[in-house]
């Protein structure tokens, strides 16, 4: 599978509240993976606008939307601190989705336990 482009990475963190939503069925994700995605989406944030690479965007995909294909091409350092960040926010996300089903999973087992 090829890496994901500054659009795909764009699109991808566009997802993540939606995802987290769905999983857990609220904004607020738990403390531990919940804290590391924000963490990682601040820093990722941070990072690309202090490479000036586009004027800076209140959220991370607005401001990898703003950043010009030529300046992907010339800073591919910017080009794989998406994809790493990406590929990192991915797997957090999939941890809370596993983490949210398991706990759906114990909470019917237990429903059922107490119907008999």
């Amino acid at each position: 599978m090829s890496e994901p482009s500054p659009a795909d990475g764009a699109v991808t963190f566009r997802s993540f509240p939606r995802r987290v939503r769905e999983a857990l069925g609220t904004d607020d994700p738990p403390a531990g993976p919940g804290r590391r995605l924000l963490d990682l989406l601040a820093a990722t944030h941070q990072h690309l606008a202090a490479m000036a690479l586009a004027p800076d965007r209140p959220s991370l995909p607005d401001l990898i939307d703003a950043i010009p294909a030529r300046a992907w091409q010339q800073h591919p350092d910017a080009l794989a601190l998406v994809q790493s960040a990406v590929a990192e926010g991915s797997a957090i996300v999939r941890e809370l989705e596993r983490s949210a089903e398991a706990d759906r999973a114990a909470a019917e087992a237990e429903r059922r336990e107490q119907g008999r």
